[in-house]
């Protein structure tokens, strides 16, 4: 003995597509499933609990609200509160400015000459003047003794 359909199939049209499939569409929402009855149950107990809810939920003869502007809001802060706002975006974009950033500047080979401290401190001196010394909070070598003697 076949099974008995649920009561939620009348809540579908049957239609047959292109590749002659069947297809459910909700009479609620117009939705269009394929054949899966647990699914088609579903949707229909959550199709109608939506409409339940919009029904219920939308009042008749209700005016819709106004649609405000930023001009309606100008004397929402005190002049204190304004005050206190300005002190503090100041102090973050000067905080931001005057944070020292690392620059690499630039990198030299010493092919010609020999690395003694000398020529070293030469090659470091004439790029410090070139980038303006007083730019310079710190230069990065490696541990070479010639290193540290330039």
């Amino acid at each position: 003995m076949p099974k008995t359909r649920g009561n939620f199939w009348s809540e579908y049209e049957v239609t047959v597509d292109s590749n002659g499939k069947e297809k459910y569409t909700c009479k609620t929402c117009s939705g269009t499933w394929s054949k899966n009855a647990s699914r088609l149950k579903e949707h229909i107990e959550k199709c109608k609990d939506i409409n339940v809810e919009t029904e219920t939920s939308q009042p008749q003869g209700t005016k819709r609200k106004r649609q405000q502007t930023f001009d309606e809001y100008k004397f929402a802060f005190t002049s204190k509160d304004q005050i206190i706002l300005e002190s503090l975006l100041i102090r973050a974009f000067t905080q931001r400015l005057s944070t020292p950033k690392p620059l690499f500047f630039k990198a030299t080979a010493f092919k010609e000459e020999r690395h003694t401290s000398e020529n070293i401190a030469l090659g470091l001196e004439t790029t410090m003047k070139d980038a303006d010394i007083n730019k310079f909070g710190a230069i990065i070598t490696d541990n070479a003794p010639n290193m540290k003697a330039a």
